[in-house]
């Protein structure tokens, strides 16, 4: 069972692996990447977004209890990591990309990859409504974690311009409007749909490859100790933590799996352009990212195993 299970999400990595080897042998260039990148973020995962949640039925796909048990699982969480950096003594620009990286998954790029491979649309459209509250939280989370270390140092950052960059953030903008034409139960012109599905075809393989040729082993550098322990609080004891805490909050079958795979997810590759930008170190981040990255494959597959053996998973799945 584990190994089939395994097999169904092994492609969304193997095409990782192929944006990392497309870049290796100069297929893919950095510009190239950067461009490709915000292509996706910028226009087709929004519009992706928007196309599975403005066409769904947003009372079905919605569960509060959902959101709020991942929700909580993250902010215990921030408040666990933030702890353990505060009581080993780590310096402001270890503590922050530490917190950072154990907290902010690759939400958009390789759990809906996952969700999709496992689930189907159905599962991407309840995932993409999540996505679109947890965007804006997981962006106040990362800056928090990245600011908070220099509180008593005197740094100033600029927080208005960064929390109006959240307001206009692409994916927070695609799933809210979704959620509201869902809501108002607008009709969606034919035509639209045909040209969303055509346009939105290439979102996830072109974001796993993104994923892929964005890893850089030249950054591979720092305490890698402090690297593999940020990376099992978020592959594994994050998910973990949202499980049991689901659980408790009597959200059970595919609502919980995808909620749990969401919390599982590596983590986001932004956490270094962030940490660089707001004093953290984004070597480290990189780090945390490749080792995450690589380990969740492995992880999904436990967890998906486990929900599975629960009873937690449609029996059409596997």
């Amino acid at each position: 069972m584990a190994g089939q299970i395994f097999l169904i999400i092994l492609p969304v990595f193997l095409v990782i692996v192929v944006g990392l080897g497309l870049k290796q042998v100069g297929l893919l260039h950095d510009r190239l990447v950067n461009d490709l990148n915000r292509f996706v973020y910028y226009a087709a995962l929004p519009a992706l977004l928007f196309q599975k949640i403005a066409t769904a039925d947003f009372g079905s796909n919605f569960s509060f209890l959902t959101l709020a048990g991942l929700l909580a699982a993250i902010f215990l969480t921030f408040i666990f990591a933030s702890l353990w950096t505060l009581g080993r003594k780590y310096p402001p620009v270890v503590q922050g990309a530490f917190v950072q990286a154990s907290v902010r998954g690759n939400l958009a790029y390789v759990g809906l990859a996952v969700i999709n491979a496992v689930f189907g649309a159905a599962g991407v459209t309840k995932a993409g409504i999540l996505l679109g509250f947890l965007v804006p939280c997981m962006s106040i989370v990362s800056i928090l974690a990245l600011l908070l270390p220099w509180r008593e140092k005197g740094q100033k950052f600029p927080v208005l311009e960064y929390l109006r960059e959240i307001a206009f953030n692409p994916m927070f903008i695609g799933p809210v409007l979704g959620i509201l034409w869902s809501w108002l139960r607008l009709p969606l012109p034919e035509v639209m749909a045909q040209t969303l599905h055509i346009f939105t075809g290439m979102t996830l393989p072109v974001a796993l490859i993104c994923t892929g040729a964005s890893f850089s082993f030249q950054r591979f550098k720092g305490s890698a100790g402090t690297a593999i322990l940020s990376s099992v609080i978020k592959v594994a004891f994050l998910p973990l933590l949202a499980a049991l805490i689901l659980f408790a909050f009597k959200v059970r079958g595919d609502d919980l799996a995808i909620a749990t795979l969401l919390a599982g997810t590596p983590t986001a590759t932004v956490c270094s352009i962030l940490a660089s930008q707001l004093r953290g170190d984004s070597e480290l981040s990189s780090a945390i990212i490749l080792i995450t990255t690589c380990a969740s494959a492995f992880t999904c597959t436990a967890i998906l195993y486990f929900l599975k053996m629960t009873g937690n998973l449609s029996e059409i799945l596997f």
